[in-house]
């Protein structure tokens, strides 16, 4: 990586890659292989699974069918408390483990 490839807080430069070398050619070649199978016989066999009158795998298929067109619905996630309450946050506090060398608490300036 260049120098000056990243800003202060840590993150790339517009523009620069975090990867340039790209994706290694052994992913690239098994994601090709996948969409070949998927686009050929893949789509055949999921078609014939949800269209089989008894199939075993028709509801799946199906479903699958379904979400790739039209989307998954919204699923939503109720956060309550116990039997319904709000929610309650803690704020823990925990002090610093000191060992030797390190340095002790501040001093107390309250007196």
């Amino acid at each position: 990586m260049e120098p000056g490839s990243r800003e202060k807080t840590g993150r790339f430069a517009k523009g620069v890659s975090g990867n340039p070398a790209g994706t290694r050619p052994v992913v690239r070649d098994f994601r090709e292989r996948c969409k070949d199978w998927c686009s050929a016989k893949g789509w055949a066999n999921l078609v014939a699974m949800a269209e089989a009158p008894d199939g075993e795998h028709r509801y799946r298929a199906t479903e699958l069918l379904y979400s790739y067109a039209y989307g998954r619905p919204p699923q939503r996630t109720e956060l309550t408390g116990a039997e319904g309450a709000p929610v309650a946050i803690r704020y823990i506090e925990i002090a610093p483990v000191l060992g030797p060398g390190m340095p002790g608490p501040p001093p107390d300036t309250a007196g």
